[in-house]
């Protein structure tokens, strides 16, 4: 019978899919560590085989960021789009009306028991 597309796709596809990335042997990774590294860092993948068969592949690690680092990774990130009218300030007596009518709102809707 013919082949498959499968079949017939397989080798292709395996080919376009190793194209990008150096492979080595598990000999020459144990000698050139370091140097594979160096590659991984610099943003290159690196498939390791056992008698040509890939077995590992050495990616660099992306940094995860802490909620912290990511917080202050944000300043300034809104610079320029906030800003505070003139009039923003109230005064000590029409603070002190809306905390009343806010007390009082709050006391009509849940009674003390």
């Amino acid at each position: 019978m013919g082949q498959s597309v499968v079949d017939i796709a397989w080798p292709t596809l395996a080919k376009v899919a190793s194209v990008d990335r150096m492979r080595v042997n598990v000999g020459q990774a144990k000698t050139e560590l370091s140097k594979l590294l160096a590659r991984v860092e610099s943003g290159e993948e690196i498939e390791i085989a056992r008698n040509g068969v890939p077995v590992a592949r050495l990616v660099k690690v992306e940094h995860e960021m802490s909620p912290g680092e990511r917080w202050l990774s944000t300043a300034g990130a809104l610079a320029g789009q906030i800003w505070v009218s003139e009039d923003f300030e109230f005064s000590e007596q029409e603070l002190d009306q809306m905390y009343r009518e806010i007390d009082e709102d709050w006391e009509e809707q849940d009674p003390p028991r």
